[in-house]
């Protein structure tokens, strides 16, 4: 049976996604799941109903550009949007693995935020596009470290181990329980 999107808040993807993600409140963990069966025939959204969002829900949306493991397992502990935990995570996470491939992250510079300087290296144009995300979500109001909301160090070993229990994570550079806590040192 084909199925429909009615958005509440631009940005969520749910309106061209496959995919969801499952929260299990015991044990406090959210699993992603996909279907082609799951991906909407057609979406609405009144942009009009838009503007009466709070500043940090429309923001939230605007970080809400790409998934990952380890904000799973941050989001499900400490029950913060989606968002949030990326706005967070994805610079550390772009910080501890750029070096791997810094022409990419370069090339993210570049195209996003329009880094063009050709007495720089690679590697420096490739963490100016890490800084300029950073500092494009504090300008929209997101958090870029854990300090922000309230999150310290203490279950960094249990969401680096929830989200390693199947196996070593991410497809740009394999990820194990030691990389996903260094990432997460990163943020703080």
């Amino acid at each position: 049976m084909p199925t429909g999107a009615i958005l509440t808040y631009p940005a969520a993807g749910s309106e061209a996604s496959n995919g969801a993600v499952i929260t299990n409140e015991n044990g406090l963990y959210k699993r992603p799941v996909q279907s082609e069966s799951m991906r909407p025939k057609f979406a609405i959204l009144n942009p009009e109903l838009t503007l009466s969002l709070p500043k940090e829900l429309t923001a939230i949306g605007v970080g809400d550009w790409a998934s990952h493991d380890i904000e799973h397992e941050l989001s499900a502990i400490y029950d913060i949007p989606h968002g949030t935990g990326l706005s967070i995570v994805m610079p550390a996470w772009m910080l501890y693995v750029y070096s791997d491939a810094p022409a990419r992250f370069a090339a993210f510079a570049e195209q996003v935020f329009g880094v063009h300087d050709s007495s720089q290296s690679v590697e420096a144009i490739a963490l100016q596009g890490i800084n300029k995300l950073k500092a494009f979500f504090d300008q929209i109001g997101l958090p870029t470290h854990f300090g922000q909301v309230n999150i310290d160090q203490s279950r960094f070993s249990e969401m680096a181990k929830k989200c390693t229990q199947n196996g070593l994570l991410g497809n740009f550079k394999e990820l194990n329980e030691e990389d996903v806590i260094n990432i997460l040192n990163l943020a703080m």
